[in-house]
């Protein structure tokens, strides 16, 4: 069996609100630059898939309009309605049947077109979860509510996280918001859902990124020296969240424990060099610190003091800047696969980490209250 590698990369710019582009054009921009960032040719890809929503879009099955623009052509080409992270990992699976040498995949989204409490609100129960006005924010903040009363946890201690991920992002030519902040700034700004704050909650973005997954007979054609895929893991939670305990991530742990076991990980502080995870709102870092296995549940106010987590810690968390710097929905996770493959390779600039194991973990998640989760482990 052939190992799977990801030889190229693209991101588009990340804006609040992309004006001078619409959604085929992040496309083409995307599939253009990830092209030349492998030199290769449109006819080299066999296969392409694509991560969007038909919501964000506004159109049904939009990706049937947006073909041309993925350079799908006469191509064998599919999508995942799910973040761009979830499309790697199907891809990475179907190529392991040996029935592709190559496969592209992007990821965009435009939610300033649209707003994501709406169609938030609209994939929730409409008898039970619609009429309570449940979206992105107030899903959260009630489950920041639980996770703060289980952990012993203030809004201050969360309102570090929030400047260790901005101090990274402000180093980051390839993110959103590029500004240092302070705790006072963070405990100053406005509540988006008591007890959320604005500048601890990920911004809305516009954007569009792209890979391209390699088997190893085709990576010694490559320019780009690839990045492998050592494993993946996924899980989902309960829909209802009456059904389950808001202040554990439970899919989380389970997406963990499945990636350490095909990845061959037992001890991931020891065999990881560091993670890139979807943080959307600050107090999601610290449970999945938990969920993930860097720390025991509940020692993840103490594991983050420790500085384990910093850019220049033992263990960097978001070394990136992380989704709170940038969160173009269905786009985040592919994202978070990117900085990481920058940082194996030695290319991060500014944010490049130390990496003596050769080993990263990326982080995705989807859906209200962290209930489907995706971890993978890169290696180089």
């Amino acid at each position: 069996m052939s190992k799977i590698g990801i030889i190229g990369y693209s991101l588009t710019d990340f804006t609040g609100r992309k004006e001078d582009k619409n959604r085929n054009e992040l496309i083409s921009e995307a599939v253009t630059s990830v092209l030349e960032n492998a030199q290769l040719n449109i006819n080299d890809i066999e296969k392409v898939i694509s991560a969007s929503c038909d919501t964000i879009d506004g159109i049904s099955i939009s990706n049937a309009f947006a073909a041309d623009d993925m350079g799908a052509y006469m191509k064998e080409e599919s999508k995942v309605e799910e973040d761009g992270a979830y499309a790697l990992m199907y891809a990475y699976y179907r190529m392991l049947t040996g029935e592709w040498n190559n496969c592209m995949i992007i990821a965009h989204g435009k939610p300033s077109d649209t707003g994501p409490a709406f169609y938030a609100n609209m994939a929730c129960d409409p008898f039970y979860l619609r009429p309570m006005g449940l979206e992105l924010h107030t899903s959260a903040a009630l489950q920041a509510r639980q996770y703060y009363a289980s952990a012993g946890l203030s809004e201050k201690d969360l309102a570090e996280v929030a400047v260790k991920n901005r101090k990274a992002g402000s180093k980051n030519p390839r993110t959103q918001l590029r500004k240092e902040i302070s705790a006072d700034d963070v405990m100053n700004s406005s509540y988006l859902a008591s007890p959320i704050k604005e500048l601890e909650a990920a911004p809305l973005t516009d954007g569009a990124a792209a890979i391209i997954l390699s088997t190893e007979d085709f990576a010694k054609k490559a320019k780009n020296k690839p990045v492998w895929i050592d494993g993946f893991g996924f899980s989902q939670d309960n829909y209802y969240p009456g059904y389950r305990n808001l202040a554990f991530c439970n899919s989380g742990k389970t997406a963990a424990q499945n990636a350490y076991k095909e990845a061959g990980i037992k001890n991931p502080l020891e065999e990881i060099d560091f993670a890139e995870i979807c943080e959307s709102y600050a107090f999601y870092e610290l449970m999945l610190y938990e969920s993930l296995g860097f720390c025991k549940e509940g020692e993840a106010l103490k594991f983050f003091n420790e500085g384990i987590t910093d850019m220049n810690g033992k263990f960097p968390v978001n070394p990136s800047g992380g989704t709170i710097c940038a969160n173009p929905i269905m786009v985040s996770g592919l994202v978070r696969v990117i900085e990481s493959y920058l940082q194996l390779t030695d290319r991060a600039g500014d944010n490049q980490v130390a990496h003596n194991k050769g080993k990263a973990l990326i982080h995705a998640a989807c859906g209200m209250f962290l209930q489907s989760n995706l971890v993978g482990i890169l290696s180089v």
